[in-house]
């Protein structure tokens, strides 16, 4: 009992004694046997125990291995736990058994310096095996963290290591054989990596040899169901063969044969480890799926293996689809560092055979704001169909429905440079240059969402033609905020030369805006034909229109002429010299009120009008005024448009005036209660112009004063205005108080009805008073015909006749005159219709008196038996005087041109007379012969001869008759 009991009090002794022992006093001597038996220095700064049951071991706390220098290899363990022989102990030797690194921490500085690996176990571990519990291993800057394993060297000399790590945010379960090293001192070196848990099906294996320097190689593979664990890539199966080769702070795999979920694929990968760490991943594949791809390296972090380094990823695929289009020759060069992903290169072919290179960089830090700022160059040859894939494709880089918006012939071709700006829900495209459409252009373009989203164009052109732009169904600018997807616009545009129809508009530009509904044409300005034009206006969401103004100048307007309705090209004289027209307009769309003012050929035109474009109608009071009425029609060119030579003598001297009332509603217009006042012409009345047919009809009446008619010279040879004749319709009654015809008698209460129909003018029911008779005619002109065709059908009924003679060669002074006339011609111009009229006139004055000869006096003269005195007082009497007279018949012919009297004879009682002979009334010019016959017993026949014009015609008379009668007497 009692050796028992001392056997109990030894064991006892055995198991409590030594800790109460201060093994510190023995530091000294365990780091010398521990740097020994490990070939490193060692190092102990806590504290040092020793228990003897229920096996010897020695426990050291902050225990260092290894050099403490940048490149030196150290190892900083919590606790190191040594077991140790009790027999060799209590002779005074330590014989390690098994070493435990608790809490190891190990740094191999990268690169290695030469020899520091070595392909070879240390010696201190062919003695025992060696245990490590939650260590950490740093190479580098790579770390690894929570291993258990074990490392033992085997009996081949092969050094083995199992055990646990975590890696990346993963577990892994790896194993590594360490050959013993060969004679060229390189050793075997083979390791498997299997991933566990979330990791789990990863995996990758080595096999390969570690030379004397450190140096590394051999192939490797590696397979997954998830290579996003592993790099920033899409979440697809994988698998990889490739050479690894490790050294000089580079670790490569080269000749990689991958397999990316569906797609093969090849490539490399290099990472350096050094001071300046850097990953670099080259890919080329048949076909990689950017649907995928895309969204992971715009989000992928910069850290591999939990450390932050720059990553450079080199792209290349035959096809890529994305956004539901594909990409072709799709080749990329970017690098991930830090939040900012650099693309140093980007090309592809897009749907619609469009070629894209991008360049720049994208700050990747806060989502809401990432931003790629760079360069992009674009050679579109259809750029529909690329822009659509586009908006498709990227959400937001188009506004909604904007391509559906534009007109089929334009934006159909591109070859664009710009620097590109994207994020924080906008893009910007600024020092565009290039050409669209085959024309040059440069500027800025922008769309930025929200609600609704923004598009901000300014965009000049070398030539922009502007019809395409404004063909087919292509909304107004208030039209845009009324559609499903509203869109707010800042538009400028700029062009050297801008083309609206085959009309140049240079230093063409516009400047113009939609926010809200609301539209503002802040400029629009361009210079047409030498006429600048500018125009301005705001138009608010419900139509309204305030601050509209247009005004056009231009020092000369002739260029202007061939803009305006044929009818105004005739007037040449108008356009020349400077004009102005300035408008203002505001209101809304139901009443827009509209102030012109027009001022051109010395002539102002002013016009308050109100608009109602909705129901497209409008009302507008006029006024036309000029100084000079005959001024202004003489620049109106009505003289030689119409070959009349004295028309503008028709309106006096004085200043003109017209005002009226225009209203249009629909297919009407109309010009109501309109008044002209010159100083010899004063007209008013109502006209309407109905477009509703075929042809439009211009109806109304007109009520003049007096109405002076010039009558064009029959001489002209300039073509008459025919033409507008054709293409409307006219019913028209005239009514003036007294009308001329050129030198015709005047006519009192005349009126007319001037009907238009299929070219052709017809003046029915004229009536006129002439005297104390009436006129009545009508007159039909043809100018349907070719040549055109007039004809004059004229009645003249109990006219009485009175008045002083006028200086002509004969004139009417009195009587009661009746007659008929009927005529036609075809031509052109006046002298074509005088060289082709024919008809007859005929006409009987009854009780009248006639001037230019004196019948009485030729009858004394000839009973005047002295020859000399007779001769002398019957030349006398047939050069001047008055003739009474009881009938006057004429009966003429007209053909070609030329009046021939058929029969022309005077009865009075102190004789009769006869005329004969013809008038040309092209020239005017006469060759008449007038026989007189004085009322005595076989009287002798008496001549009066006219030739020549008949403003002034040669009159000669012939007296010899006189003579022989005479004589006969005297026999």
């Amino acid at each position: 009992m009692l050796v028992a009991a001392a056997v109990g009090l030894v064991l006892l002794a055995a198991w409590q004694v030594p800790q109460w022992l201060d093994w510190t006093r023995y530091r000294a001597t365990i780091e010398v046997l521990a740097s020994a038996m490990l070939g490193q220095p060692v190092a102990i700064h806590g504290p040092i125990s020793f228990s003897l049951l229920p096996q010897p071991v020695v426990t050291a706390a902050e225990v260092n291995v290894g050099g403490d220098g940048p490149t030196d290899l150290s190892i900083q363990v919590a606790a190191l736990r040594l077991r140790v022989g009790l027999w060799p102990l209590l002779g005074g030797r330590i014989d390690a058994r098994e070493l435990i690194l608790r809490g190891p921490d190990l740094h191999i500085p990268w690169p290695t310096a030469p020899g520091m690996l070595r392909p070879r176990p240390p010696a201190w571990l062919a003695a025992f095996a060696a245990r490590i519990e939650d260590g950490r291993l740093t190479i580098g800057r790579l770390a690894f963290t929570g291993i258990d394993a074990t490392l033992e060297t085997l009996d081949t000399g092969a050094l083995s290591a199992t055990g646990r790590a975590q890696f990346s945010g993963h577990t892994w379960h790896f194993t590594a054989r360490l050959t013993a090293a060969g004679p060229d001192g390189a050793a075997g070196l083979n390791a498997t990596l299997d991933g566990q848990g979330r990791a789990n099906g990863l995996g990758a294996s080595f096999s390969g040899q570690l030379t004397q320097q450190g140096t590394l190689t051999g192939p490797i593979s590696g397979r997954g169901p998830n290579l996003a664990a592993l790099l920033p890539a899409p979440s697809v199966p994988f698998r990889a063969d490739g050479r690894l080769s490790v050294g000089s702070g580079l670790v490569a795999v080269e000749d990689l044969a991958l397999q990316i979920g569906a797609s093969p694929a090849t490539g490399a990968v290099a990472l350096r480890v050094d001071r300046n760490p850097r990953l670099d991943v080259a890919v080329s594949a048949s076909r990689l799926d950017l649907d995928a791809w895309f969204p992971v390296l715009l989000h992928a972090g910069a850290t591999v293996a939990g450390v932050e380094l720059p990553i450079g990823i080199d792209l290349s695929a035959e096809s890529a689809p994305l956004g539901g289009g594909t990409l072709e020759r799709l080749r990329a060069g970017f690098e991930l560092d830090g939040a900012t992903l650099v693309v140093h290169e980007a090309s592809a072919r897009l749907p619609g055979n469009a070629a894209l290179r991008l360049r720049g960089h994208i700050e990747r830090g806060d989502l809401a704001h990432r931003l790629f700022d760079g360069d992009a160059w674009l050679d579109a040859p259809v750029l529909r169909t690329t822009a659509r894939w586009l908006g498709e494709a990227f959400p937001g880089v188009l506004p909604p429905s904007f391509l559906a918006t534009l007109p089929n012939g334009v934006a159909r071709r591109a070859l664009l440079s710009a620097h590109l700006t994207a994020g924080e829900g906008e893009v910007a495209l600024r020092h565009v240059a290039g050409t669209l459409d085959d024309t040059t252009v440069s500027g800025t373009l922008g769309v930025k969402r929200g609600e609704p989203p923004t598009l901000s164009v300014d965009l000049s052109f070398d030539r922009f033609e502007i019809d395409p732009w404004l063909s087919g169904s292509v909304p107004l600018l208030g039209e845009l905020s009324k559609a499903p997807s509203p869109l707010d616009v800042e538009l400028r545009l700029s062009a050297r030369q801008a083309i609206w129809g085959d009309e140049p508009i240079r230093r063409f530009a516009v400047d113009a805006a939609l926010e809200a509904g609301n539209v503002w044409l802040r400029r629009i300005e361009g210079t047409v034909r030498q006429a600048h034009v500018l125009a301005s206006a705001r138009m608010s969401d419900g139509g309204q229109v305030s601050g509209g103004k247009l005004a056009v100048t231009t020092a000369d307007a002739t260029p202007l002429a061939e803009l305006v309705p044929s009818p105004w090209r005739a007037t040449p004289a108008l356009w020349h010299g400077p004009a102005e027209l300035t408008m203002q307009f505001a209101g809304p769309q139901e009443a827009l009120s509209v102030a012109a003012h027009l001022a051109l050929g010395g002539s102002r035109l002013d016009a308050d009008s109100v608009f109602n474009l909705k129901a497209d109608t409008w009302d507008a009071a006029v006024a036309l005024r000029h100084p000079g009425a005959r001024r202004f029609l003489a620049a109106l060119g009505l003289a030689q448009w119409s070959g009349w030579r004295s028309v503008s003598n028709w309106v006096g001297d004085g200043s003109l005036s017209l005002v009226a009332h225009i209203a249009r509603a629909g297919d009407r217009f109309e010009a109501r209660d309109f008044e002209l006042i010159a100083p010899d012409l004063h007209a008013r009345g109502n006209l309407s112009l109905d477009e509703k047919g075929s042809e439009p009809l211009v109806s109304g009446q007109i009520v003049a004063d007096d109405l002076a008619i010039p009558l064009p010279s029959g001489a002209s040879n300039v073509p008459l205005p025919l033409d507008v004749l054709r293409g409307w319709r006219g019913d028209l009654r005239v009514r003036t108080g007294g009308l001329s015809l050129g030198a015709g008698p005047p006519l009192r209460d005349a009126s007319a009805t001037l009907l238009v129909s299929g070219g052709t003018l017809r003046i029915e029911a004229v009536t006129a008073q002439l005297g104390s008779g009436r006129v009545s005619a009508t007159l039909i002109c043809d100018a349907a015909e070719d040549p055109p065709a007039v004809s004059l059908r004229a009645k003249l009924a109990d006219i009485g006749l009175a008045g002083q003679p006028d200086p002509v060669p004969f004139d009417l002074v009195s009587g009661h005159a009746e007659g008929n006339m009927t005529l036609a011609a075809s031509g052109f111009s006046p002298s074509a219709l005088l060289a082709t009229v024919h008809g007859q006139l005929a006409a009987n004055v009854s009780e009248g008196s006639i001037a230019g000869f004196d019948l009485f006096r030729l009858k004394r003269a000839v009973e005047d038996h002295d020859p000399t005195t007779a001769e002398a007082a019957a030349r006398d009497a047939l050069l001047s005087g008055i003739t009474s007279f009881g009938e006057l018949r004429l009966l003429a012919s007209i053909a070609h041109g030329e009046v021939t009297l058929d029969e022309a004879r005077l009865t009075a009682v102190s004789g009769e007379a006869q005329a004969s002979g013809s008038m040309q009334l092209g020239d005017g010019r006469l060759d008449i012969r007038i026989d007189l016959q004085p009322s005595v017993p076989h009287p002798p026949v008496l001549a009066i001869h006219l030739t020549g014009p008949i403003e002034h015609p040669n009159r000669t008379t012939e007296l010899a008759a006189l003579a022989r009668w005479m004589a006969d007497l005297a026999h």
